[in-house]
């Protein structure tokens, strides 16, 4: 885990375009993070921050891991990833 760097990441997504993003260790933000289930629960600076993120890469922060096990044979609580996708089915052709 190290420092965020603004400058790195904006040159990252001018080379690679990114579709979609991940945002772990939203709990390493704040501590508050760590109990949200939806992004409305996230505190407000980690919403800031990732509506930033979204602005500079014109892509969405679609996951959002809000903790990840501490110690050693803890299990990983799949609640602990907000899911932000927008889910579209394709629409069927004609004669199928």
């Amino acid at each position: 885990m190290g420092w965020f760097e603004r400058d790195q990441f904006r040159n990252a997504c001018v080379l690679n375009a990114p579709t979609d993003i991940v945002l772990t260790f939203a709990d390493y933000l704040n501590v508050v993070n760590k109990d949200a289930r939806r992004f409305e629960q996230l505190h407000i600076d980690t919403i800031k921050f990732i509506e930033e993120l979204e602005r500079v890469s014109q892509a969405p922060v679609s996951l959002i891991n809000t903790r990840f096990p501490r110690e050693e044979g803890q299990k990983i609580d799949l609640r602990s990833v907000i899911d932000r996708r927008t889910w579209r089915t394709n629409p069927r052709l004609p004669n199928e």
